[in-house]
């Protein structure tokens, strides 16, 4: 025979109440936390998007700038007849590497890639006719960046842009090279990153040039091509 129970204590009583009367406010402060939570990864979301949108911006300015001064320099060179040589050209180039603080080199070849100016003097008879972006230039390109290369000098991830120097009857003379460090770059343009983001610049073969959470240069390439997103960004595509 089942014992009837006698009515619950008042202490019972108000434990059951609290309880029935949190649910409602533990549901609403978990549905509050969500929202806030919504709304902090997308205001991160945006931040990066647009640090990375500003970071991009200034690199391609400078890049512009260095194939502006490139074509200049070119067409001054091609338009003289003086031997290409230190003695002629080396304090035109001096200048140009004043200029560009943010540059590692800038140096003329002759037309078989052999260096016969640079812009601190140094350098002069490295034979760079092994460099694969020598070797478009000499196979007629009118430009050409050679994505991350390891310097051959420092053994540091380095990024190089040339173009051919024509004289006035359009023949090759020789080619103008400029070589930088990525880091160095970043650093002087001042590429401003959330403390809490990362920064990548990635070539065209989705070599990694340069990370901005990295604490020493890079001396051997990294290969980020089957890393997430990569291929869409290289095919124009976003990847947020």
């Amino acid at each position: 025979m089942t014992r009837l129970r006698g009515p619950w204590s008042l202490s019972t009583r108000l434990t059951l109440l609290v309880a029935v009367l949190a649910i409602p406010v533990l549901l609403i402060i978990g549905l509050s936390y969500a929202d806030q939570d919504r709304e902090r990864r997308a205001s991160e979301l945006e931040t990066a998007t647009r640090s990375a949108r500003n970071g991009a911006a200034i690199v391609d300015g400078f890049l512009r700038n260095l194939e502006n001064t490139t074509f200049a320099m070119a067409g001054v060179l091609g338009s003289s007849t003086r031997p290409y040589d230190q003695a002629n050209f080396g304090a035109l180039l001096g200048s140009l590497a004043r200029a560009y603080p943010e540059l590692r080199a800038i140096f003329v070849t002759d037309e078989s890639g052999k260096v016969v100016a640079s812009g601190t003097g140094e350098g002069i008879g490295v034979d760079l006719s092994s460099r694969t972006y020598v070797a478009a230039l000499k196979g007629g390109a009118d430009r050409v960046w050679s994505g991350s290369i390891t310097g051959l000098q420092t053994g540091d991830i380095t990024v190089a842009f040339g173009r051919p120097i024509r004289g006035v009857d359009a023949s090759t003379r020789g080619f103008v090279i400029t070589a930088f460090y990525p880091e160095r770059v970043l650093e002087t343009l001042r590429v401003d990153v959330p403390t809490d983001a990362q920064l990548a610049l990635i070539d065209e073969r989705g070599r990694l040039i340069y990370a901005s959470d990295r604490k020493e240069p890079a001396t051997t390439e990294i290969d980020l091509i089957d890393a997430p997103g990569v291929r869409d960004a290289l095919g124009g595509r976003s990847c947020l």
